[in-house]
Protein backbone atom coordinates (compact mmCIF):
# COMPACT_ATOMS: atom_id res chain seq x y z
CA UNK A 1 0.00 0.00 0.00
CA UNK A 2 3.09 2.33 0.99
CA UNK A 3 4.36 2.04 -2.81
CA UNK A 4 1.49 3.25 -4.16
CA UNK A 5 1.85 6.62 -2.19
CA UNK A 6 5.24 6.68 -2.19
CA UNK A 7 8.22 6.41 -4.20
CA UNK A 8 10.38 2.97 -3.01
CA UNK A 9 13.30 4.73 -1.88
CA UNK A 10 11.66 6.54 0.91
CA UNK A 11 9.26 3.19 2.02
CA UNK A 12 12.82 1.78 2.66
CA UNK A 13 14.50 4.34 4.05
CA UNK A 14 11.34 4.34 6.92
CA UNK A 15 11.64 0.44 6.67
CA UNK A 16 14.79 1.38 8.10
CA UNK A 17 14.01 3.52 10.53
CA UNK A 18 11.51 1.17 11.97
CA UNK A 19 13.90 -0.34 15.08
CA UNK A 20 14.50 3.19 16.21
CA UNK A 21 11.43 3.67 16.33
CA UNK A 22 10.42 0.97 18.58
CA UNK A 23 13.34 1.46 20.65
CA UNK A 24 11.80 4.99 21.26
CA UNK A 25 8.22 3.94 21.78
CA UNK A 26 9.31 1.11 23.90
CA UNK A 27 11.56 3.85 25.70
CA UNK A 28 8.61 6.28 26.52
CA UNK A 29 5.46 3.75 26.83
CA UNK A 30 6.56 0.68 28.30
CA UNK A 31 9.45 2.61 30.86
CA UNK A 32 12.33 0.17 29.12
CA UNK A 33 16.14 0.99 29.91
CA UNK A 34 18.29 2.01 27.38
CA UNK A 35 21.54 0.19 27.16
CA UNK A 36 24.74 1.45 25.56
CA UNK A 37 24.91 -0.88 23.08
CA UNK A 38 21.39 -0.03 22.10
CA UNK A 39 22.15 3.84 22.00
CA UNK A 40 24.71 2.99 19.45
CA UNK A 41 22.83 1.12 17.43
CA UNK A 42 20.52 3.54 17.05
CA UNK A 43 22.59 6.38 16.26
CA UNK A 44 24.44 3.75 13.76
CA UNK A 45 20.35 3.32 11.70
CA UNK A 46 19.99 7.10 11.62
CA UNK A 47 23.71 7.83 10.30
CA UNK A 48 23.07 5.47 8.20
CA UNK A 49 19.65 6.36 6.71
CA UNK A 50 21.30 10.24 6.48
CA UNK A 51 24.49 8.98 4.62
CA UNK A 52 21.59 6.98 2.24
CA UNK A 53 19.47 10.59 1.85
CA UNK A 54 22.94 12.74 1.32
CA UNK A 55 24.24 10.18 -1.28
CA UNK A 56 22.62 12.04 -4.60
CA UNK A 57 23.92 15.45 -3.48
CA UNK A 58 27.35 13.74 -2.48
CA UNK A 59 27.68 12.36 -5.87
CA UNK A 60 26.77 15.41 -8.27
CA UNK A 61 29.15 17.50 -6.22
CA UNK A 62 31.59 14.88 -6.46
CA UNK A 63 31.32 13.92 -9.91
CA UNK A 64 30.07 17.37 -10.39
CA UNK A 65 27.05 16.76 -12.38
CA UNK A 66 23.91 19.27 -12.88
Amino acid sequence: MGLKLLQASTVGIIGILEPVFAIVIAFFALNETLGGIQIIGAVLVVGAVGLLQAHPLIMRKVLKVE
